[in-house]
């Protein structure tokens, strides 16, 4: 069972490694691969990249399409592949094609599609009849629905998966593999070759009272030594961060997600070069630090925000705030499947905080500042 998980977790871990180039774009800018999600029948001879509240993806794409934000629908076709990282629901309307891959990351996905292959994570999938694949699919979710077809193999890791309804039923041309609570009694003819189960482990660790109480005890802990390093040595730092997470979102997600694939892609160089081994493994137990921590950084970020107050006579809400946040996300990250979207999310975020205000945040407070001055 284990293995079966991991293999899927790495599919995806490979998946954002693929995502080679990410571009910025705010507002109206004039780059010929970003489009105005808005532009309905825009032919894109290029690659595209989206990222938004609300996006309603309607180009047709001669390239591969990046999508990030927090509902999605894609009403287009993409000619290329298509990569979708959203923190809420991701539509596939009727009309819509992707001829080479798609992968995503999301809450719920309903695909009315077809494509090449599909690797998805999120907590519910439904691929209707008349839908599917041409070759292979992958799934980590909670629910699958599976009434279209798979043109080769279907790997999937779910809870519940559901493979006939009333007169539909769901076709896999080549090999099931998948993981449930309860073996499937499957409809006669719904799989052409081998079948093959493994039992999901009921059993969860986080299910203990005492499990859950060290993790909040953890959490409290973590949370309380990053806010007071934040509040007592870093003190602009937090401001500065909480601004930008508000006023540049896009930008921090992006770059947090590029700082997310290329450290650990660096360190691997480094370490394959014989100079660079020593510098390789610092950088990259630096990373697996960060990881650690971004949940922490990215609660007291958030108090600042909901508070904003910056009197230390005043400080003992914020922590409260803080305390809350860490132990919200915690617990979040303790539900199977949507836990470990959510801990990607984290510590994109995490990233994105810390490198952003590091590398490309600081000219900009310095400019304001002197404004003030002037003022």
């Amino acid at each position: 069972m284990k293995k079966t998980r991991n293999i899927i977790m790495t599919i995806f871990l490979v998946i954002i490694l693929s995502i080679s180039t990410i571009c910025f774009a705010e507002g109206n800018e004039t780059e010929s691969a970003v489009v105005n999600p808005t532009d309905a029948n825009t032919v894109v001879n290029d690659d595209l990249y989206l990222y938004g509240d609300d996006i309603n993806m309607s180009q047709t794409v001669d390239g591969n399409a990046y999508i990030f934000g927090k509902n999605v629908t894609i009403t287009g076709k993409i000619y290329g592949n298509l990569f979708i990282c959203a923190t809420g629901n991701v539509t596939f309307d009727e009309a819509s094609y992707v001829n080479q891959s798609t992968y995503i990351v999301a809450k719920n996905v309903q695909f009315n599609a077809n494509s090449d292959s599909l690797y998805v994570a999120c907590n519910e999938l439904n691929i209707p009849s008349n839908h599917g694949t041409f070759k292979d699919l992958y799934a980590l979710t909670n629910k699958t629905t599976l009434l279209g077809s798979i043109g080769r193999n279907a790997n999937i890791y779910a809870n519940n998966l559901i493979m006939s309804a009333d007169s539909a039923q769901g076709l896999v041309s080549g090999n099931l593999n998948y993981s449930s609570s309860t073996e499937l009694q499957l409809p006669e003819g719904a799989v052409i070759g081998q079948t093959n189960y493994i039992k999901t482990n009921s059993a969860n660790k986080f299910n203990t009272f005492l499990d859950i109480l060290i993790g909040i005890i953890n959490s409290i802990f973590a949370a309380s030594l990053v806010f007071l390093l934040y509040r007592f040595f870093l003190e602009e730092g937090l401001e500065k961060s909480s601004s930008c997470l508000t006023h540049h979102f896009g930008k921090v997600f992006l770059t947090g997600l590029i700082a997310l694939i290329a450290i650990p892609i660096l360190s691997i160089i480094l370490m394959a070069a014989q100079i660079g081994l020593t510098v390789g493994l610092l950088l990259l137990t630096i990373y697996i630090a960060l990881i650690g921590i971004s949940p922490y950084i990215l609660a007291s970020v958030l108090a600042r925000r909901i508070y904003n107050n910056k009197k230390f006579s005043k400080m003992l809400i914020e922590y409260l705030i803080a305390i809350i946040i860490a132990v919200v996300i915690g617990a979040l990250q303790m539900i199977p499947y949507i836990g470990f979207i959510l801990s990607i999310f984290i510590s994109i975020l995490g990233f994105g905080i810390i490198i952003y205000n590091l590398f490309f945040n600081g000219k900009k407070h310095k400019t304001d500042e002197k404004v003030a001055k002037v003022k």
